[in-house]
C-alpha cells in the first residue's frame, strides 16, 4: 500500500473516533425502552474502517493505524476537564463504545482475508515415478 493509503487510515480511525464519541449517546425512546441508534452507528462505522484497514492491506498494520489512531481520537474524551466536561461519562453507552470498539479493532485484525483472488498457475510437476524415471504406457 502506499503512503496515502495508509494516511487515510490514520485520518479515518481518528475522524471516527472523535465523531463517534459525541454520536454514541444519542438514543431514541421506542415506548418505554431507549434505543442507542447513535451507539449502533458510531460502531458501525468505527467497524467499517477497522475491516477496510484489513481488506485493503492484508497485514496486521492495516488495522493497526485506524486502530491507535481512533485511540488517540477517543482517549481525550475519556478525561475529564477542569470546567468539569466530560464528553464519553461512565454510563452504558460511553463503555460499550469503548470496549465494543476495541473489540472490533481486535476482530479486524484477526479476519482472514485472501491474498489474492487470482487462481495461480498449474507448476510443473515432475512424473509420478520421479526424476529419471519414465512410465511405461501400453
Amino acid at each position: 500500500m502506499t503512503v496515502l493509503a495508509y494516511s487515510s487510515l490514520v485520518v479515518a480511525g481518528f475522524v471516527v473516533g472523535v465523531a463517534g464519541s459525541f454520536i454514541q449517546a444519542v438514543t431514541i425512546e421506542v415506548g418505554p425502552v431507549s434505543v442507542p441508534i447513535g451507539l449502533f452507528g458510531a460502531l458501525a462505522a468505527t467497524g467499517l474502517v477497522f475491516f477496510a484497514g484489513a481488506r485493503l492491506d492484508h497485514r496486521p498494520i492495516g488495522v493497526l493505524l485506524p486502530a491507535l489512531a481512533w485511540l488517540l481520537g477517543v482517549f481525550p474524551f475519556t478525561i475529564k476537564r477542569p470546567e468539569g466536561d466530560l464528553v464519553l461519562t461512565g454510563d452504558l453507552n460511553s463503555y460499550g463504545y469503548l470496549l465494543l470498539g476495541a473489540a472490533l479493532a481486535v476482530l479486524a485484525a484477526m479476519y482472514p482475508v485472501r491474498r489474492s483472488r487470482t487462481v495461480a498457475a498449474p507448476s510443473t510437476r515432475e512424473s509420478p515415478g520421479g526424476q529419471g524415471h519414465e512410465s511405461v504406457g501400453t
